[in-house]
């Protein structure tokens, strides 16, 4: 367990701004420093030793023009050459008096270098020489205290990374702190004048100004729903007790008393339209924990008391019943997404024939009508596909379930709520 929460903070400080900083000044003292100073380097090395190869050409020349001003030297082993040195001659190997006219820069495997220049005249052939050993030596040590250097530069930057980026970031995280503080005291403090007048305070003001807005935007929502529930409810329920009086009144006819049963089921169906409308808008799940709902009960109530075909001659309801699965919702979602559903396949679908099919884990409603078309399927909101399906949708999406649609126009639809987000 601790292993896997250091391994989970590890991947999350990969992922910081305060990591990518220290990557830039680890890439920074790693790349930069070394790279000037190798350039420096180069440079100053590339011009000492062009100085010293024009200064023994010009030596050379001079030799050539004038050799008895000069106490040239010749080697046993190179009979012929004439030497310009300002060292003994046997020190230096006898071999690169053999190389071609020109100037040569020339080392053996213990070190030693020299500059030579070559050159030939009618008088005969003349050498200049020029010890640089201190010089190659010293370029070998600086290659040594670069390399020292690159390791020293990178801990620094290190170092300078890990204090500046914490001081840098620290207010940004305690703004990050206070957003994420969601207390009632927490999210009622404005932020901005804890903060300086710099970028993070800006942002801050930025966000004091987006919350005042969304705590505006709440306000009017709780306002809005209050007075739904109330303003639509209350005529609802009259409408409702009235259809009922008239469905029992004795002295009433037939047609009225269907007249009432459908004005009944349309109270109904927009009393569960207005308690899905506020199911959605709502930031809490209105469901509590230990709250499971019978899908059978629900639709075997929806098919026995409420759903009335729109007119005389509707689809025949062909109910199944394979398992009583129960889901963890409020019971009025539950009735709505079954009553809207079937009333969908019942009054949108032309069909003549509705089946319900209930099994453990989904509930299918299909008809045998003209089926809907790609863009009439949710979230669009048509007049094929009825209200009911985006809603159902976006319940489905709210509550954890999933809502699978297999219509082809001319063969039906089916619809599958299933009580699971696969």
């Amino acid at each position: 367990m601790a292993w896997a929460t250091a391994s989970r903070a590890a991947v999350r400080f990969r992922h910081s701004l305060r990591f990518r900083i220290l990557v830039a000044f680890a890439v920074t003292g790693a790349v930069l420093g070394p790279l000037l100073a190798s350039t420096l380097l180069w440079a100053t090395y590339e011009w000492e030793e062009r100085a010293v190869a024009r200064m023994a050409t010009e030596r050379l020349r001079q030799v050539m023009a004038e050799p008895e001003q000069f106490g040239l030297r010749e080697l046993a082993q190179v009979p012929g050459v004439r030497v310009l040195s300002n060292f003994s001659t046997a020190l230096f190997p006898s071999e690169m008096l053999r190389l071609p006219d020109g100037i040569h820069e020339y080392e053996t495997a213990g070190g030693d270098a020299w500059f030579i220049a070559l050159g030939s005249a009618p008088s005969g052939r003349y050498a200049v020489v020029e010890d640089i050993t201190a010089l190659e030596k010293r370029e070998r040590l600086t290659a040594v205290v670069v390399a020292g250097g690159t390791a020293l530069a990178m801990y620094l930057a290190l170092w300078m990374g890990m204090s500046l980026s914490r001081r840098l970031l620290a207010p940004l995280v305690q703004l990050a702190e206070r957003v994420a503080d969601t207390s009632p005291a927490g999210a009622r403090q404005p932020l901005a004048p804890d903060f300086a007048a710099d970028e993070v305070g800006t942002l801050a003001a930025a966000l004091d100004r987006h919350a005042s807005r969304m705590h505006e935007a709440l306000r009017r929502e709780r306002e809005f729903s209050a007075d739904v529930s109330h303003e639509l409810r209350t005529p609802l329920t009259v409408i409702q007790n009235a259809a009922e009086l008239i469905t029992e009144d004795a002295q009433a006819s037939e047609r009225t008393r269907r007249a009432a049963q459908r004005m009944r089921a349309a109270a109904e169906h927009m009393n569960e339209t207005v308690t899905v409308l506020l199911t959605l808008v709502r930031e809490e799940r209105p469901a509590s924990p230990d709250e499971m709902v019978s899908v059978a009960d629900c639709v075997e109530t929806l098919l026995r008391e409420r759903l009335v075909p729109a007119a005389a001659g509707g689809p025949e309801m062909h109910w199944r019943l394979r398992a009583r699965p129960e889901v963890q919702a409020p019971r009025a979602v539950v009735d709505a997404i079954a009553a809207n559903l079937i009333r969908n396949a019942q009054q949108h679908s032309m069909g003549r024939h509705v089946q319900v099919s209930l099994e453990q884990d989904r509930l299918v409603v299909k008809d045998d009508g003209i089926g809907m078309r790609a863009e009439q399927r949710p979230p669009a909101a048509t007049a094929g596909s009825g209200l009911g399906l985006s809603l159902v949708q976006r319940l489905c999406a709210r509550f954890g379930w999933s809502l699978h649609i297999d219509s082809r126009p001319g063969e039906g639809t089916q619809v599958e709520w299933r009580f699971s987000a696969a």
